[in-house]
């Protein structure tokens, strides 16, 4: 017994990990607004019933005649057999298959620009093994995303443009005019016909939300302009409301409240700035409040959202480098050993007053000569325990 499932999955090509190729999922939760269908939803199974020959054998053979939306599929293939006691046995293998020889990333420097700026992304062309592919046509796609009815979004092409892959990521620039929730669209065919695509959702200050047909507490769009930070940038946060003017409150916290900041909606949209310091890393958090008014039958109703968000910041300005000085090679028993250890920061400055902790390592115990790996250190700490001496 065959049982062949295939659900939606994803790919990066070797090397690439910076471009995003498929869906791009946000790395924030975005609540109701964001549309993506989850992947048990698309799943589909599919069973077959075969015998073995007479060496025991049964081959299934796949076919996949065409995949849409065009994105890599992961598919399951379990057999079964079962004795002449009914007493089954099963095994199970999963592929990835992937839409189309050729894939197209996307990438770029901000989640939303402002109510004048345009969207700019670079665009690369690749082999499913990483490779750039030049001369490999691309069709991009700008899609403006309206609401029908709350949180019902549907899509409209505003803008089209076509290039020519290079040896060199392509820098382009599509020129939204409202503001609002955009889709970026790259697709590339292969050889065969074969058709991949790549979905980047960007947005710009401005636009309306749908709101509700009563007083409740709504969902803002709060979105970040960067992954992650590093002390002495600028974070940035776009924040939508589901009603055009209001105020707002942003509670910065980290380990408890830091400060508080009011700001005002202009065309349902405010951008949240707040300076980054060391003091903030790891993360620091954005309660975010707006209150207003929207339309309710022939006159007007308040109106309340919220959103919390976490931004990440680096912590690679944290880190800390160890250099021991070589020592004398032999020492008489009962004599003591001095061990220069300096301690530095991320920009190679000496750090006072840092903790350090050294390993004394018996080698004849190890069995080993010369340098002890780490690796070596920690297996032999695992089982000998009693031969480390702690220092």
């Amino acid at each position: 017994e065959w049982v062949v499932s295939t659900q939606p999955s994803s790919y990066s090509p070797p090397g690439r990990s910076d471009y995003t190729f498929g869906k791009w999922r946000p790395w924030w939760n975005m609540g109701l607004w964001w549309d993506e269908r989850p992947a048990y939803m698309d799943a589909s199974s599919f069973q077959h019933t075969g015998k073995t020959d007479a060496g025991g054998t049964h081959q299934l053979a796949m076919d996949f005649t065409q995949m849409w939306p065009p994105r890599p599929t992961s598919v399951k293939v379990t057999a079964t057999v079962a004795d002449v006691n009914r007493q089954q046995q099963s095994s199970s293998t999963t592929l990835l298959v992937h839409p189309s020889e050729r894939y197209v990333g996307l990438k770029t420097e901000k989640s939303f620009v402002e109510d004048e700026d345009d969207f700019e992304f670079s665009v690369v062309v690749t082999d499913i093994e990483g490779r750039i592919l030049p001369g490999v046509p691309v069709e991009l796609e700008l899609l403006k995303v309206d609401y029908d009815g709350r949180f019902r979004p549907t899509e409209r092409v505003v803008e089209k443009k076509s290039l020519t892959s290079s040896e060199t990521p392509a820098k382009v620039g599509l020129s939204p005019k409202d503001g609002g929730t955009y889709h970026v669209r790259a697709s590339v065919r292969d050889k065969k016909g074969r058709l991949n695509q790549t979905e980047y959702t960007l947005w710009k200050a401005g636009g309306k939300l749908p709101s509700g047909d009563k007083v409740d507490e709504e969902e803002l769009v709060a979105v970040p302009d960067k992954k992650e930070y590093e002390p002495g940038d600028t974070a940035r946060i776009l924040v939508m409301a589901p009603f055009s003017e209001g105020e707002g409150l942003v509670v910065w916290n980290r380990d408890g409240i830091l400060r508080e900041e009011r700001f005002t909606l202009k065309n349902g949209t405010a951008v949240l700035k707040l300076p980054v310091t060391e003091e903030l890393v790891p993360t620091v958090g954005a309660s975010i409040t707006a209150v207003g008014k929207t339309s309710w039958g022939a006159g007007e109703r308040p109106a309340l959202a919220t959103a919390n968000l976490d931004l990440a910041i680096s912590t690679e300005s944290r880190g800390l480098t160890v250099e021991i000085a070589p020592g004398e090679e032999r020492l008489e028993p009962g004599s003591e050993l001095d061990i220069p250890v300096v301690v530095k920061d991320s920009e190679g400055h000496p750090v006072s007053g840092a903790e350090v902790t050294l390993w004394a390592v018996d080698e004849a115990i190890l069995g080993l000569t010369g340098y002890v790996t780490p690796d070596a250190l920690t297996r032999f700490y695992a089982y000998r325990p009693s031969a480390v001496d702690r220092r």
